[in-house]
């Protein structure tokens, strides 16, 4: 697995590539009898080669091997608790978030062109103005992404994209930030992007 690691503010992120088949990814670590039962319950060698690769990736990420459980609104934690954790994956792209103490979150999303036939489900009136009209489909799927985050943080007050969250107004670049607001409480929000031949990110603290 090809792994590219780097630190925003306090935080570590890891992004990797998945090459390997699921028993290669096997053969990097031992697993605990609960991972053992949710591999078996994945249907497809896709599933199961994300569900080892972000394993494998945390374990980069802390020096040493760690479980991941579910709450009942499938937010990710770690069993013994040392960090905060996001988790996204997106084709062959698996990318984890730690933090020692504040909320995280992160997304990755490989390019598509899907995202000009959804947008404006996600997107509010004014949001369509200033990014719909343009119909670049990279900044589309940028701003999904960043939508992904804001709900990996903020929880079930930014269950709905297009009423409850808004991006502020930005030039898309190679690299960058974006502000973002949470409208039901007025909360603002700082997110880092980054723009990819092969796939978009946006990631921030909460």
């Amino acid at each position: 697995m090809e792994n590219r690691i780097f630190t925003y503010l306090d935080s570590q992120i890891i992004i990797g590539r998945v090459n390997e088949p699921v028993e290669i990814l096997l053969s990097g670590f031992e697993l605990t009898d609960n991972e053992i039962i949710e591999l078996e319950k994945l249907k497809s060698e896709h599933r199961k080669s994300e569900y080892l690769a972000v394993r494998l990736a945390l374990k980069q990420l802390l020096g040493r091997k760690a479980e991941i459980q579910y709450d009942t609104d499938g937010k990710p934690w770690l069993t013994d608790r040392s960090r905060q954790i996001s988790i996204s994956h997106s084709r062959n792209f698996v990318a984890v978030m730690l933090h020692a103490s504040q909320n995280v979150g992160i997304d990755i999303e490989c390019h598509s062109e899907k995202i000009l036939k959804i947008y404006k489900r996600f997107l509010n009136p004014q949001e369509q103005i200033f990014f719909g009209s343009k119909y670049d489909k990279d900044q589309l799927l940028l701003l999904w992404s960043a939508k992904e985050v804001l709900f990996k943080m903020i929880g079930k007050t930014a269950v709905d994209f297009a009423s409850q969250l808004e991006i502020m107004p930005f030039e898309m670049e190679i690299s960058g930030k974006m502000d973002a607001k949470h409208l039901p409480t007025g909360t603002n929000y700082e997110l880092y992007y980054q723009n990819t031949p092969d796939f978009v990110m946006v990631y921030g603290i909460a």
